[in-house]
């Protein structure tokens, strides 16, 4: 917004004031739709023109495709439906009056900085690709950690990804999040932005596996002793891990875990919970996240180590 009112080329602009009749695929009835803006333009020679603009992320603009029907599949399949038949009458619309309809995501908005968590795992995993690596391999690992070591992410801009943000936990997913521990005063340190696998749900909170606690070498070594409990092989978005501590507990190789697992209360969370697919999975246990209060990093290891 900050852009069109300085903009010397816009003559005048607005925010979804326009109602666009449509009908919803779903219901089969009509509806209207607000695009998000209609800008007028000043341009060469004196002429003007006029756009509608829909801003939204580039992952709503793309058919989902997945093999099985889940509850996630069917409401990103029932949102794409329902864009798809509002920017066709929007482009309709703009046809009847001599103007032009524009979809806009974050890449031609220019957002995709290198530090938001989008960006950051796009720019990887492309990279990945190019150097015909194929992930979950030694050799991409070896790749990863090299990379990974030339970037310098902030945690306030990788949790400003709102494609990933969700209101609570699923055990089996990997989240990050910031944590305030209501005994920190008592504990002789504590990481105040977790990387959590949850195993365990309660009233109040959740039992989850801090990666952070463990070197990033011994998170892949821990990952790959829990492949066993992965809900598929594919290790895509859809990919969980069917975890439990008494699963854990019963593991004695996976004895990595050990130190890593945590209480977390939900009153204590100060943050919305950032979700990260497990196909990247390698990517998150590898970045230099973890955040100790009352400890070096290099000491929270070694105490750990003395757990296994």
């Amino acid at each position: 917004m900050k852009y069109l009112d300085e903009n010397p080329n816009v003559i005048w602009w607005a925010s979804e004031e326009l109602p666009i009749p449509y009908v919803s695929p779903v219901d089969k009835k009509a509806h209207r739709y607000f695009p998000d803006f209609i800008v007028h333009l000043k341009l060469k020679g004196g002429k003007t023109t006029t756009y509608i603009l829909e801003v939204k992320p580039e992952a709503q603009t793309k058919k989902p495709t997945q093999k099985r029907r889940t509850k996630n599949y069917i409401n990103e399949s029932i949102t794409y439906a329902i864009n798809q038949e509002k920017w066709r009458a929007a482009d309709l619309f703009c046809k009847e009056h001599g103007w032009e309809f524009k979809l806009i995501t974050e890449k031609e908005l220019g957002i995709w900085h290198k530090y938001t968590m989008a960006y950051l795992l796009d720019r990887i995993n492309q990279s990945l690709q190019k150097e015909g690596l194929t992930p979950r391999t030694n050799k991409s690992r070896s790749w990863l950690r090299a990379k990974i070591s030339e970037l310098n992410p902030s945690k306030q801009n990788l949790m400003a990804d709102r494609q990933r943000q969700r209101s609570s936990t699923i055990i089996g997913n990997m989240y990050f999040y910031f944590y305030d521990p209501k005994t920190k005063n008592s504990l002789p340190y504590y990481d105040r932005f977790p990387l959590v696998l949850p195993i365990e749900q309660y009233s109040d909170g959740f039992l989850g596996l801090n990666l952070h606690y463990i070197h990033p070498k011994q998170r892949i070594l821990l990952l790959d002793k829990l492949s066993q409990y992965a809900t598929d092989s594919r290790y895509d978005k859809n990919t969980r891990l069917k975890l439990s501590y008494a699963a854990l507990s019963s593991a004695s190789k996976a004895f990595e875990a050990q130190p890593c697992i945590k209480r977390y209360l939900y009153s204590h969370v100060q943050s919305r919970f950032l979700q990260i697919s497990a196909d990247e999975w390698d990517i998150a246990c590898l970045l230099p996240m973890e955040s100790f209060v009352g400890a070096s990093t290099s000491k929270v290891y070694a105490d750990s180590r003395k757990k296994f």
